[in-house]
């Protein structure tokens, strides 16, 4: 009965709010399950959709609340590495973020973490001087994320981009006679052959 209690006042229910919910949505996506561009401390229909569709992919009681066993299973999948034969979600965010840094697996990503995923996964290791496992450990996660955060590539577009250009104009590998803040094919071709 107090078990029952204790979910039902929850604020990981729908109609619930609390500072920790914002902590869950974040976790969410990182997870492959975003739940909003702007994420707030407020558990609303969103939220427990998206927690429903976290539950159902991993197998676990669909309710849409955020229970001990759904916080443990999401905090369980954030400390452990990717690898090899997992079926996450994450694995989706994984090849869509090795791909925006010219690493692709495929151009339909799925969650599945199979051999195509891992050789990619050690090409990206051995490029970047990480332990070459195949494995997507903290470090090699940190590395992603690091890159993806600072590092300029298609589809960008800022004022990086455009000192990019014209750095790259400088020493002789033009883009184009009018540089833009867009980072587009012919962007990714020259900054290839300068590669």
């Amino acid at each position: 009965l107090s078990k029952i209690e204790e979910s039902l006042s929850s604020p990981f229910r729908n109609g619930g709010r609390h500072e920790a919910v914002l902590d869950l949505k974040l976790k969410l996506e990182a997870l492959g399950f975003k739940v909003s561009d702007n994420p707030n401390t407020r558990y609303g229909p969103t939220t427990e959709r998206k927690v429903r569709e976290f539950q159902s992919f991993y197998n676990l009681v669909e309710n849409g609340i955020a229970d001990e066993v759904t916080l443990a299973k999401i905090d369980e999948l954030l400390s452990s590495p990717l690898m090899r034969g997992d079926y996450r979600k994450d694995v989706i965010i994984l090849k869509e973020n090795l791909a925006k840094l010219g690493f692709v697996v495929s151009n339909n990503p799925n969650p599945s973490f199979g051999p195509a995923t891992e050789r990619v996964v050690k090409e990206f290791q051995e490029q970047f001087g990480l332990e070459v496992t195949g494995i997507v450990d903290a470090q090699t996660k940190n590395k992603i994320e690091d890159l993806v955060t600072n590092a300029l590539y298609r589809g960008q577009s800022s004022q990086r981009v455009l000192k990019m250009k014209l750095d790259l104009i400088e020493i002789g590998f033009r883009v184009s006679s009018n540089p833009n803040t867009r980072f587009g094919p012919s962007t990714e071709r020259i900054v290839k052959d300068f590669q």
